[in-house]
């Protein structure tokens, strides 16, 4: 029974150990070469022409989106008992057939900018005009980078 606990525990905690895809770590580099407050459209980002674009917060494990691809989503998150932990956020990239999600290391350089934290600031810390999304069309989808409160964020949206 310890050694099986024990194998288990020690895959919880290698599950963040595992290699991420240079997509993602090409999009974790580009973010972080963002100048705060400039926007950059996500497919000059991540350049493979996919239908949709989602972002999670910490702790999210389901998208709320409502679309029948974000369902499938949903269910294939679901099924495979998938949660952002506290020191990540991620972009989901969904084709016609197929997502995949783009984890990124939270940090005080580059963090995510809750949807909830976009809409009450007083600070106004979008850019002017942007709408903060959970998701976007791939042709529509644009990432602001904005300082607040000493950090930096990132934060999907689109034009009105």
């Amino acid at each position: 029974m310890g050694k099986v606990f024990l194998i288990v525990l020690l895959s919880l905690a290698c599950v963040s150990c595992w290699p991420r895809s240079r997509e993602a770590e090409k999009l974790e580099a580009d973010l972080f070469a963002m100048r705060p407050g400039s926007l950059a459209r996500f497919a000059d980002l991540v350049p493979d022409g996919r239908q949709m674009v989602c972002m999670m917060s910490p702790y999210q494990h389901r998208l709320a989106f409502e679309d029948p691809s974000i369902t499938q989503v949903n269910e294939d998150f679901a099924e495979k008992g998938f949660s952002l932990d506290e020191g990540h956020f991620a972009f989901v990239l969904i084709g016609a057939d197929e997502f995949e999600v783009l984890e990124l290391r939270r940090s005080q350089e580059l963090d995510v900018l809750d949807i909830s934290q976009a809409s009450a600031s007083p600070e106004q810390p979008l850019p002017d005009g942007l709408v903060a999304r959970e998701c976007v069309s791939w042709a529509d989808a644009l990432v602001a980078k904005v300082e607040l409160g000493g950090r930096t964020f990132v934060r999907l949206g689109q034009m009105p």
